[in-house]
């Protein structure tokens, strides 16, 4: 019996050890710092121009659309336009979510005069700065000319 409280007590540190290497080398469930874009669709509600100016807004919900595929692709809807390319995040600078557009092959159709007809086609190439908040999609425009603000659309 003292044999066997010896070996036990011999193995019971192993046991600790065993346990404490396990747990080290398992991770905890992380939440991704990266808000998801692929997989999504997002549909227009605003452009807010930068310097406070008055915002923008489509003349129908549907007209503009952007889909983030699972695969890369990106897909648009712009006015009376179509199009399509490829995407992908990047990697967060200064704490700032990133993400590459393009490039982006559009149709040329004539669609009626609007501001946001002529300025997102312009504006939809390269890469942005973003933000998912309160369900909706912050894409900032080129140059820091203002930020297209977009609601998830069903798939």
């Amino acid at each position: 019996m003292a044999e066997k409280l010896t070996a036990y007590r011999a193995a019971r540190p192993l046991g600790l050890i065993a346990a404490l290497l396990l747990a080290a080398c398992t991770t905890a469930p992380t939440t991704s710092a990266t808000p998801e874009l692929p997989g999504t669709s997002w549909r227009l509600l605003e452009f807010r121009p930068a310097g406070g100016g008055a915002k923008v807004l489509p003349a129908a919900p549907d007209q503009y659309e952007l889909g983030f595929g699972a695969d890369g692709r990106l897909t648009g809807k712009m006015d009376c336009n179509r199009g399509m390319g490829a995407f992908s995040v990047l990697p967060a600078q200064g704490g700032v979510t990133r993400v590459k557009l393009g490039p982006v092959a559009t149709t040329r159709m004539l669609c009626l005069p609007s501001e946001l007809g002529q300025r997102l086609p312009r504006e939809i190439e390269g890469e942005r700065s973003y933000r998912i908040e309160g369900g909706q999609l912050h894409l900032d425009a080129a140059d820091n000319a203002g930020v297209y603000v977009w609601e998830r659309a069903a798939r």
